[in-house]
């Protein structure tokens, strides 16, 4: 996505390796199924719509959805399958979907799974989350003081919270 362009999704451009989307771009999904494999890097604008969204889900090398500052994250109403998300600057905007979001993994940099700085904004649009692990996954959240709607556990072997500070 480049710079002053804003881009829809068609029915078939939907598998990405990496997603940069810079200052003054935008990118609407319009409904149709996301999935990038590895690193979303987003100083714009995102409007995930009604749209199913998987954004790194195996990656634990860095985040993988990272809001810069002045990038917002509109979540809509779909159901996301994100590795890990941070929001932390004070200009950043993440705005969670109104659905699940399935946080699966961490950034093995920071080892964090959520990452909210206390000074960007967020919503999290009654909608729930989901730590999921099958096993040897951590999960670390920082939600700035932020408060999160309904958070479900789902552990099938191994896993454990650390770290566990936000307000639900």
């Amino acid at each position: 996505v480049h710079n002053l362009l804003t881009v829809a999704l068609a029915p078939n451009d939907t598998f990405i390796y990496n997603l940069s989307i810079p200052a003054s771009a935008a990118l609407n999904t319009s409904g149709y199924l996301l999935n990038v494999t590895s690193v979303t890097n987003l100083s714009g604008t995102f409007y995930a719509d009604s749209s199913t969204i998987y954004m790194g889900d195996a990656i634990t090398t860095a985040y993988a959805l990272t809001v810069n500052a002045g990038g917002t994250f509109n979540g809509g109403s779909g159901t996301h399958t994100i590795g890990s998300i941070s929001s932390n600057t004070a200009t950043s905007s993440l705005t969670m979907t109104s659905g699940i979001t399935k946080l699966n993994g961490n950034s093995a940099s920071a080892g964090t799974t959520l990452l909210i700085a206390s000074t960007s904004t967020f919503n999290h649009s009654s909608g729930t989350i989901n730590l999921t692990s099958t096993g040897g996954t951590y999960w670390k959240l920082n939600t700035g003081a932020k408060s999160l709607n309904n958070v479900i556990i789902i552990n099938s072997g191994g896993g454990s919270t650390q770290g566990w500070a936000p307000t639900i």
